[in-house]
């Protein structure tokens, strides 16, 4: 329900195991992060907010599972 009010989209199967996630994935197990058992929705892509009040001053909606946000972006949004 959360992730339909903020427009977070389901996943594709080329969006949840493409080339750009298998990409990802390697490098987040070069570094030592694994995979866990499945639970909840799979294909449910991911978001980052920075909200205030009910406000969303900046937003990233992955486009694939893999899709990182722009983390200094959303520091410099986050009011201080």
């Amino acid at each position: 329900m959360l992730f339909g009010a903020f427009g977070l989209e389901q996943g594709t199967l080329s969006r949840v195991l493409g080339p750009r996630v298998l990409w990802r994935s390697l490098v987040a197990m070069s570094r030592g992060h694994f995979v866990g058992r499945p639970t909840g929705n799979e294909m449910q892509l991911p978001g980052a907010f920075v909200m205030r009040g009910r406000e969303v001053l900046w937003q990233h909606r992955a486009r694939h599972a893999g899709d990182q946000p722009d983390f200094a972006a959303m520091l410099r949004a986050t009011p201080r």
